[in-house]
């Protein structure tokens, strides 16, 4: 048994700018070496008790630059100590940091599972309020029960972490081979600005997104979920929950009359490994099984090539192009139910 004092306190809006003390003292000695640094565990979530103790990971790129990363670090008193276990999460210790709030820091590459992990659980945290009075009051409690236990203590808060990462990573509207496709939500912002906010990805659609309207196309979808059952849902890999995407079905005005459509974004790096043509059928599947639309049609401008190989990729022939006002000329293509053959899952 442990003896470790557990500490479980209100939150405190100082805990930021702990973080961001820590963060510059980290930036400074990493330079470029850090792709960005997070601020994870709860108290990085406005609202949640915690114990007074910073979660940090340091994104790099990869592996080839972490011996870098070990003597950076090095020269501002921290020590490598292995991964305890974890891959994808190299764990630093330090001895004499009494000028900034005690801490835990981690390195993590920027595919580490972990990382992921981390991530999704703090902002499903950050967007769900009742989830974090829930989780405050258990961890209160489980203070209280074993104060001096941290093991028992981490083993009565692991029910509710287990069924926050069920939530995030199973329930899904669509399941394929590599990803799944759920409902978007506002927690969705940074992974979807990633890709709507591209001006590569966006080449072919009138503007590149902004902030503003990236929160506005996640609150269209949510409305659509409810106003017609789906919408543009996110990709997710399978393997880590990572959100890179959006596909769906919604209803859109080609040439004068509103039409089920198929839509799809893959962030850039995710590009050219078959993940468009893999939710965009399954998603075709999906619209044949569970509405009654004759016919699917995918859009999108004449000079998207990527765009329209994707639908023929999955059945869909051109039927016609027609001229408008944002896409000069509007490609279109269609599937009919009629003959279709759901893909075998």
């Amino acid at each position: 048994m442990s003896t470790k004092h557990v500490v479980v306190l209100p939150y405190d809006k100082q805990w930021k700018q702990c973080f961001l003390q820590i963060k510059n003292e980290l930036q400074n000695a990493l330079g470029n070496l850090a792709m960005r640094i997070e601020h994870v565990g709860s108290t990085s979530v406005q609202g949640l008790s915690a114990k007074p103790i910073i979660d940090i990971d340091v994104v790099i790129k990869d592996y080839s630059v972490f011996e870098d990363v070990v003597s950076a670090l090095a020269t501002i008193g921290y020590r490598y100590e292995g991964n305890l276990g974890i891959e994808g999460r190299e764990a630093f210790k330090y001895d004499d940091k009494a000028h900034l709030l005690k801490h835990h820091l981690y390195v993590c590459p920027q595919d580490s599972a972990e990382l992921k992990r981390h991530i999704a659980f703090r902002d499903y945290l950050r967007s769900n309020p009742d989830a974090v009075r829930e989780y405050s009051r258990i961890k209160e409690e489980g203070a209280k029960l074993f104060p001096y236990d941290i093991d028992k203590y981490i083993e009565y808060k692991t029910p509710f972490i287990e069924s926050v990462y069920t939530e995030i990573f199973t329930k899904k509207i669509i399941e394929t081979e590599r990803l799944f496709l759920r409902e978007m939500r506002d927690s969705d912002f940074d992974a979807l600005y990633a890709v709507l906010a591209d001006k590569d990805i966006m080449e072919h659609y009138p503007y590149v997104f902004d902030e503003k309207r990236v929160r506005e196309w996640i609150q269209r979808n949510i409305d659509r979920y409810c106003e017609n059952g789906f919408g543009l849902w996110a990709v997710c890999l399978k393997d880590t929950g990572e959100m890179i995407g959006d596909c769906g079905l919604t209803l859109q005005t080609i040439d004068g009359k509103v039409l089920p459509e198929i839509g799809y974004h893959i962030r850039r790096d995710c590009q050219k490994k078959g993940y468009a043509k893999e939710a965009a059928q399954a998603v075709c599947d999906w619209a044949f099984e569970n509405t009654d639309y004759p016919a699917l049609y995918s859009y999108c401008k004449y000079t998207n090539v990527a765009s329209y190989k994707t639908a023929e990729a999955i059945g869909m022939h051109f039927e016609k192009e027609y001229p408008d006002e944002a896409n000069e000329f509007t490609h279109v293509s269609v599937i009919y139910r009629l003959g279709y053959e759901i893909t075998e899952k």
